[in-house]
């Protein structure tokens, strides 16, 4: 059976998607929802999708051969050899056990394939779906399990075992935001109202909010040295930021990202991109994985550019 494919951008899922798997009864939760929270201006917008474009260039250079890569290149709405490519690939480990690596080439396989609308091989989604993610570092799993509710699997399994990690003894940016995406999904599938979030999403959210600090820095400020934001980070920010109601952030007793928060992440991110060597633009990891970052940073920069 054709399954119906729904890009992330720019909807990981429309609010429709919601009403969609609803009256479907299916266990998906779509996690980041669209919002009616305000895009990005004008002159900001142009700049992210310059860099965008930049940053595609340099990754085919760079990042040749290398699977991951092939999630950030294609545009919305049309899939690229790259990804066909990838997909095929992973879809071919699918009846062996899965190294470290080939868990990571299938997670970004099927991530680009819900950022470009793309309809992953059925046997690639329906191993993924039935993964175990808790070998995965997780940011990583948060990333699979949105991508598979994108796509109409079922990602409830995977959300609750998330949701049930132990905090990290020194927890980072992406663990919180990967638990607060998880708490939030799992609250929808049993029915608690979003509007405002429940408090155990607040207070991930809050956390967040106070070490990200995304509003205009007086001069000489710097960002929260013991948590600095990386583009796994920011792209897992954006999707739990979208998915909070706009009345929610409005309200500033509740603590959480202001209103702008597009603006000021994707500054942010743009101001940690690099050329290096000069021509060649790109992001790179603490530990050195260029092609994961500038991968990761394209998609979170479509996803806060996205109409």
């Amino acid at each position: 059976m054709k399954r119906p494919v729904h890009s992330l951008l720019p909807a990981l899922a429309a609010c429709a998607l919601a009403v969609l798997a609803a009256a479907a009864d299916a266990p998906r939760t779509l996690v980041a929802l669209r919002s009616d929270q305000a895009g990005l201006p004008e002159s900001i917008g142009r700049e992210t999708l310059a860099s965008v474009d930049r940053a595609c260039d340099s990754l085919r250079l760079f990042g040749a051969g290398d699977l991951r890569a092939a999630a950030a290149l294609s545009e919305p709405g049309a899939p690229g050899p790259e990804l066909a490519a990838a997909l095929a690939a992973a879809a071919a480990t699918v009846d062996r056990p899965w190294s470290p690596r080939e868990t990571e080439n299938a997670v970004f396989a099927v991530l680009g394939a819900a950022f470009a609308g793309a309809d992953p091989p059925e046997p690639l989604l329906r191993r993924l779906e039935r993964e175990r993610l808790d070998a995965l570092p997780p940011g990583t799993a948060a990333l699979a399990l949105a991508a598979l509710d994108s796509l109409g699997a079922d990602a409830s399994a995977g959300w609750d075992r998330l949701a049930e990690r132990p905090v990290p003894a020194a927890p980072t940016l992406s663990s919180v935001a990967a638990a607060a995406l998880a708490r939030q999904a799992r609250a929808r599938r049993r029915g608690v109202p979003d509007d405002p979030p429940p408090a155990d999403v607040l207070a991930h959210v809050r956390w967040l909010a106070a070490r990200l600090d995304l509003r205009f820095r007086a001069s000489g400020a710097a960002p929260d040295a013991a948590h600095p934001l990386d583009p796994e980070s920011a792209l897992l920010a954006a999707l739990l930021a979208s998915s909070l109601p706009r009345r929610a952030l409005a309200d500033p007793s509740l603590g959480l990202f202001p209103v702008d928060w597009r603006n000021h992440l994707a500054d942010r991110l743009l101001a940690l991109q690099v050329s290096d060597p000069p021509g060649v633009f790109r992001w790179t990891e603490a530990d050195g994985d260029s092609v994961r970052a500038t991968t990761l940073a394209i998609l979170a920069l479509r996803l806060l550019a996205a109409e």
